[in-house]
């Protein structure tokens, strides 16, 4: 497989910066929910920290890797997204 890395560049700045701004509103959301689940039941902070290092901000990237390295072209309806060593149809 061939890929034209021009066309998987980044994201433009503006959409790139408001993405990673949204990325960092729903951890900190995510954050204050566990916290507050923590803090009526006893659980130490401590454990609130390991969740979402090991598994809140791997999933967020999970979500977001695909839309964040997008070729333009993958915008199009019809288009297809590699991803992951596979084609995959582009959702309508």
């Amino acid at each position: 497989m061939v890929i034209n890395w021009p066309a998987c560049s980044a994201p433009a700045p503006d959409r790139e910066e408001q993405l990673e701004s949204d990325k960092l509103e729903l951890k900190a959301q995510i954050r204050t929910a566990l916290a507050d689940l923590a803090a009526r039941h006893g659980i130490a902070e401590g454990e609130v920290d390991h969740v979402m290092w090991a598994y809140i901000d791997q999933a967020v990237r999970d979500l977001t890797f695909v839309h964040e390295h997008e070729p333009a072209s993958a915008r199009d309806k019809d288009a297809a997204i590699v991803a992951f060593g596979r084609p995959r149809p582009f959702n309508s």
